[in-house]
C-alpha cells in the first residue's frame, strides 16, 4: 500500500479473503486501510458494530460472512507499506496472547516481503508468491479519468469508486470499460 492509494494483494489464504480485500479497495474504506493510515492495529470484534465507521464496507463484509476482523500494519521503523488482515466468521475478541502472536505474524510478513523471507533449515529462502496482483488497469483508468475531468489522481479514484458503488459494478470491470472507451465518467458521476 502507499499513501497515494496504490495497492496490491501479495497473498491471501483463499478466494473469499481475496474478495474481501477487493471490496476494501473498491469501496475505499475498511480495517486494512485504517490500519495502514494510522500505523497501528485495527481490531474489530463485531463487524456489525462498525457500520457507522465503514458504512459501505462493514455491511458488505457482514454479508460475506465476516464476524470480526483484525488488521495489523506492516512496518519498517516508522514507514508503513502494507497490512496483514485476519478475518473470522464469528464475533470474537483477541486476547493478549493472540494479539501478540498476530503482531509476530505481521513482523514475519514484513520480513518475507522485504527480504524474500528468512532462510529455511535447508538454506533456501521463501519467495513472494506469484499471485502478487497489481491493479494496473484501475490505475490506468484513474489517469484517464484525471485527464478527462481535470482533477487530481485521488479525486479520480474516488470518482471511479463512487460510480462503481452507485451502479453496482466491480471497480476492475469499470476500469476496463473506461480503458476500452465504453464508459466515460462525468463530473458528479456516482455521487
Amino acid at each position: 500500500m502507499s499513501s497515494e492509494g496504490k495497492e496490491a494483494v501479495a497473498a491471501v489464504s483463499d478466494e473469499a479473503t481475496r474478495r474481501l480485500e477487493e471490496i476494501q479497495f473498491d469501496l475505499g474504506e475498511g480495517p486494512g486501510r485504517d490500519a495502514f493510515r494510522v500505523g497501528r492495529p485495527v481490531l474489530v470484534g463485531d463487524i456489525r458494530g462498525a457500520f457507522s465507521r465503514w458504512p459501505a464496507y462493514a455491511p458488505a463484509a457482514a454479508a460475506a460472512g465476516v464476524g470480526s476482523v483484525f488488521s495489523f500494519p506492516l512496518l519498517l521503523g516508522a514507514s508503513r507499506f502494507g497490512v496483514l488482515t485476519f478475518y473470522v466468521d464469528r464475533i470474537r475478541i483477541l486476547d493478549s496472547a493472540e494479539t501478540t502472536a498476530s503482531l509476530i505474524f505481521a513482523e514475519a510478513a514484513t520480513e518475507t516481503l522485504l527480504d524474500a523471507g528468512p532462510a529455511g533449515s535447508d538454506g533456501t529462502r521463501a519467495s513472494i508468491p506469484s499471485s502478487l496482483r497489481f491493479r494496473t488497469e484501475v490505475y490506468q483508468a484513474q489517469g484517464m479519468v484525471m485527464v478527462d475531468l481535470g482533477i487530481g489522481l485521488a479525486d479520480a479514484l474516488a470518482s471511479m469508486r463512487a460510480h462503481a458503488f452507485a451502479t453496482g459494478i466491480d471497480l476492475n470491470v469499470l476500469a476496463l470499460e473506461i480503458i476500452a472507451g465504453t464508459t466515460r465518467l462525468a463530473h458528479g458521476d456516482g455521487l
